[in-house]
């Protein structure tokens, strides 16, 4: 169902989305877009460019909504718990919305300087979690000891998801599994360098 609340280009990128989460986004028509959102054929053409730029716009919107939801965990939970939130938050994403996360971490957008927006919400979603091992851990003598400890979090989570998000298991061994995967994020992120 279209939302004809939204201005032409956000029903857009609204409807691809939704699109997106069914088929290959290589199989995304233009023109199949642009009649579900009651558009004239040439309206993504008008507001994209071409099918590429509505998939940036797409991964922007992807991005975005990864960053918010893992955002919004930031609470008065102790760290461990805060971490746990946000890897509950970035699986909760990935599974929930199986397309968009496929396609925001598709390699085609790989080029910071050709994707410049994109890199930046990705820079804004892995750094929310690199500050929030620096305040589990505290200082370090390794100013990239948090970096490294954020980034195999996120590794992970990714490699998690992505094992998951085409089993058909059922929804309670999904919890478990997620609880699981999440206490495992935690272990990974606040492990303490070993010393020599």
């Amino acid at each position: 169902m279209t939302d004809h609340t939204l201005g032409p280009r956000d029903r857009l990128i609204a409807i691809a989305m939704d699109l997106i989460d069914r088929d290959h986004p290589e199989d995304l028509s233009l023109r199949e877009v642009a009649r579900r959102a009651g558009l004239t054929s040439g309206a993504p053409a008008h507001h994209f460019g071409n099918k590429m730029g509505l998939l940036v716009a797409c991964a922007e919107v992807a991005w975005k909504d990864l960053s918010l939801a893992m955002e919004r965990t930031e609470t008065d939970a102790t760290p461990a718990e805060a971490i746990h939130h946000k890897a509950r938050a970035y699986i909760g994403f990935a599974l929930s919305k199986p397309g968009p996360y496929r396609l925001l971490m598709s390699r085609r957008f790989v080029d910071k300087s050709e994707f410049a927006v994109l890199s930046a919400w990705r820079t804004r979603a892995v750094q929310g979690v690199v500050e929030q091992v620096e305040r589990a851990l505290g200082p370090s003598d390794d100013h990239k000891f948090p970096y490294r400890r954020g980034v195999a979090m996120w590794s992970l989570l990714h490699g998690f998801v992505t094992l998951n998000l085409n089993e058909a298991i059922s929804a309670d061994m999904r919890e478990a599994l997620i609880d699981e995967i999440c206490d495992c994020a935690v272990e990974v992120a606040l492990s303490q360098p070993k010393t020599r």
